[in-house]
């Protein structure tokens, strides 16, 4: 299984600020998303999950939304399990979606079959039994989803979760994309609780060359 590049500091703190900003939740549900593929959506799931598996002992959902199902790579899970939007047809009990993985409480599902993303995400409201029967069984849900520019699913999921993490990649995403971002995540009954910066780089001073 492919770890996270992210210090486990920064991930414990960004744990700790999810439980800061929802207090009174029991099982809180986190999407996890960007303007464009490839700014580090991923690592951050997999980074944030990791620390609330080992420091708070967290009972952790990976679902994985993503057109290319990075989560499901990342832990080595073949993706032939059914999906949450197949759960939510009521054909399917939920806990025949969910696959457990290598890493001590942490287990992966798939929010939609290959090829059905734009239908789930105009039906999104048929996942709610889904999530509601997940709440019951995790203390922390991470939805792992496609950029706000390549598909409605992550901004249509976005009512269905407590709060969402915008991840942003340093030095390449310009603002007015990500305030874009962030209008479809609130358009779509989001609310965003902060933003996460991947890829950060931390100039020396020239000062400081001899």
């Amino acid at each position: 299984m492919k770890t996270s590049t992210f210090p486990g500091d920064q991930m414990v703190n960004l744990y700790r600020a999810i439980l800061q900003a929802l207090p009174d939740s029991g099982c809180r549900i986190i999407e996890v998303i960007a303007a464009h593929p490839g700014e580090g959506v991923s690592t951050v799931v997999l980074g944030l999950a990791e620390a609330a598996s080992s420091v708070a002992n967290a009972r952790v959902l990976l679902c994985d939304a993503t057109v290319t199902r990075n989560n499901l790579k990342l832990f080595g899970v073949t993706p032939t399990l059914p999906s949450l939007s197949e759960v939510g047809s009521g054909d399917i009990n939920v806990s025949h979606a969910i696959q457990r993985t290598d890493s001590p409480n942490i287990s992966i599902c798939a929010v939609a079959k290959a090829g059905t993303e734009l239908e789930v995400a105009t039906q999104v409201d048929r996942l709610d039994s889904a999530f509601m029967a997940l709440r019951k069984l995790y203390d922390l849900i991470l939805i792992d989803s496609p950029a706000t520019t390549k598909s409605a699913l992550g901004p249509a999921l976005a009512k269905k979760t407590d709060r969402v993490l915008l991840v942003i990649e340093a030095d390449r995403t310009r603002v007015p994309v990500v305030a874009a971002a962030a209008r479809a995540i609130e358009v779509n009954g989001g609310r965003v609780l902060g933003v996460v910066l991947n890829k950060r780089r931390f100039r020396v001073p020239r000062l400081f060359y001899h």
